[in-house]
């Protein structure tokens, strides 16, 4: 009798069946490790954008003048508009924040803009030349004026953002919100 120099075809196939198995569990555990980190990784540069445009937006109400803030809810869409101090030359110290409104004049309804020109034009404000996309993935941006022209008045800041914000709100797509209250210089 001959000792045997081989595997048979039925310890082979096994082996493949078993390494086949454990490879598709491990990809598998992969695939869904990659799938949650991007997720992460969107909602936190959706809230980082979120954060860097309320930080900047208070900071320039905090620069204004009190009692040149104008509540433009009269515009479609509606836009906070403040006039910033001149100071250097610069003639561009009007500001405009919006939600576009998907149309071609104000932009994508998922964006917060900001803009500066140097009249009361909002539209001309408006312009794709003239707008700066601020943050992404924005579901609402509303904001209150409280008490304006007086020395206690306040501007009350809400930014609502979801990581797909075309899509509807669910476990895992849900709604961030960053509420603010600045006064402007006196």
């Amino acid at each position: 009798m001959h000792p045997k120099k081989g595997f048979t075809l039925i310890e082979i196939t096994i082996s493949l069946t078993v390494f086949t198995i454990i490879a598709l569990a491990i990809s598998v555990a992969f695939y869904k490790a990659y799938s949650d980190w991007r997720r992460q990784r969107n909602i936190s540069r959706c809230l980082q954008d979120a954060q860097w445009a309320m930080t900047l937006m208070s900071n320039e109400i905090r620069a204004s003048n009190a009692s040149l803030m104008n509540d433009s809810n009269f515009t479609n869409p509606p836009a906070l508009y403040l006039r910033l101090p001149s100071g250097g030359g610069n003639a561009n110290n009007r500001v405009w924040y919006w939600r576009g409104n998907n149309s071609d004049a104000f932009g994508q309804a998922t964006m917060l803009y900001r803009a500066e020109r140097n009249n009361d034009q909002f539209a001309q404000a408006a312009s794709s030349a003239n707008r700066q996309e601020l943050a992404s993935c924005v579901v609402d941006f509303n904001y209150t004026v409280r008490d304006r022209g007086l020395s206690n008045s306040s501007v009350a800041l809400n930014l609502t953002i979801r990581p797909k914000p075309l899509e509807p709100e669910r476990p895992g797509n849900s709604n961030i919100t960053l509420h603010t209250v600045v006064r402007p210089k006196n």
